[in-house]
């Protein structure tokens, strides 16, 4: 019984850390819940359980998924939204942020 419930913190602070950076990108780039879910051809109410620390992409797309948030959010982020991300994550190009 020990174990599941470790098991179930683990998962909720995946969820809780996905969902923190996942927000945090989002507001640094400008992107609405509405705009991710058009750009990886989800239903928006995905996004929001993204969002919100409901759940987490499956492991079977995770990769798939997470390269199109990146994407989206380096292709739609202005020119000082990029620069605070590429000073946040030591990159000196904006191409190196995806």
């Amino acid at each position: 019984m020990e174990k599941n419930g470790i098991d179930r913190k683990i998962k909720m602070s995946e969820k809780n850390r996905f969902s923190k950076l996942l927000k945090h990108l989002m507001t640094v780039a400008g992107i609405k819940n509405y705009a991710l879910a058009q750009e990886l051809k989800y239903d928006v109410s995905y996004i929001s359980k993204w969002t919100g620390g409901q759940m987490i992409p499956s492991e079977k797309y995770a990769s798939k998924i997470l390269k199109g948030i990146s994407e989206c959010i380096v292709t739609q982020c202005g020119a000082e939204a990029a620069t605070g991300l590429m000073q946040e994550y030591q990159v000196e190009n904006k191409s190196d942020l995806q």
